[in-house]
């Protein structure tokens, strides 16, 4: 504890002793004295000036994070409820971090001593914070649902409603509706969804053109897209350490590629190397398109501003 207390003062500068002092952490939090690696890291990152973030010190939170999945629920429900910007961005980096920010938590708030003004911090917080991450702050308002007081599970279905299933559906709707008939979420899941249905009925029977917009816009937005994707390809092959070791072939069309090496015997060898598509989607917030000043100013508020 002595030598802990020497080292909050060090510095981003200071390599070699915060690689020492990352090093000792995650050591420290496999020694079964995890929570006092998580104080320590606490009170460097909100308290020291050295400016140092939760990423430095992701290794101390990897048996938390890739353990059982309630390994971590003690810790978000404390940075949460402390609602430190330094905590609570730093968790959706180790979320995002351990791949975990799409896995759902299922919290026992039954098991925490919790008032309802703390349990509705803590989910204003979770929302705010995750609201990128749908599924894992929904996830959060499902788990404080289960055992909510009538008043508290009226502001939390309306948190989950509006920003959660206003803006979001392609991954949130098939999570909220798995939740089981015998969950006591379940009633207010329901209304929850049956309030975004009626909204997003009510949206689609007006001519909103930003919903809609025209093939010369979404052209001139894929062109914008493709040159940006092709600005960070080439700001990479610059970067790359192997750019200046391999050959490289750019193919227009065709299902496969063939190469050809001269072996040690002077003989052409061919090697045939199959191509494939891959793609990857995401989900923007509705609001997003309809009135984005609102949205940030939502989550802002989400964030930084004292419960009611």
């Amino acid at each position: 504890v002595v030598l802990l207390k020497h080292l909050s003062h060090v510095t981003a500068e200071q390599g070699n002793a915060l690689g020492h002092l990352v090093h000792g952490l995650g050591k420290l939090s496999r020694w079964n004295r995890s929570q006092e690696a998580f104080d320590f890291i606490r009170s460097i990152v909100t308290d020291a000036p050295g400016g140092l973030s939760l990423e430095v010190f992701e290794d101390a939170f990897a048996d938390v994070f890739m353990g059982p999945p309630d390994a971590v629920h003690p810790l978000v429900l404390s940075w949460l409820e402390e609602g430190r910007p330094e905590l609570c961005g730093g968790l959706v980096d180790l979320f995002q971090g351990f791949e975990r920010a799409s896995s759902p938590l299922a919290i026992d708030f039954t098991t925490h001593s919790y008032t309802d003004q703390q349990i509705w911090f803590i989910c204003r917080r979770a929302v705010g914070y995750f609201l990128i991450h749908e599924v894992l702050a929904a996830s959060v308002v499902v788990s404080a649902l289960r055992s909510a007081s009538p008043d508290l599970a009226d502001a939390l279905t309306d948190l989950l409603t509006d920003p959660l299933l206003m803006n979001y559906q392609m991954e949130l709707r098939p999570y909220l509706d798995g939740v089981d008939d015998a969950d006591p979420a379940h009633p207010f899941v329901k209304a929850a969804i049956e309030r975004s249905d009626a909204y997003r009925q009510g949206v689609g029977e007006w001519d909103i053109p930003e919903l809609r917009p025209s093939q010369a816009h979404l052209q001139f937005a894929h062109i914008l897209r493709s040159d940006e994707f092709a600005r960070i390809s080439r700001e990479g092959r610059k970067r790359s350490i192997l750019a200046d070791l391999v050959h490289t072939q750019t193919l227009l069309y065709g299902n496969r590629s063939l190469s050809y090496l001269t072996g040690p015997d002077g003989k052409r060898q061919m090697f045939e190397t199959p191509l494939a598509t891959f793609g990857f989607s995401s989900e923007m917030p509705h609001q997003d398109v309809l009135d984005p000043v609102a949205l940030a100013m939502q989550n802002y508020q989400l964030r930084h501003g004292e419960p009611q």
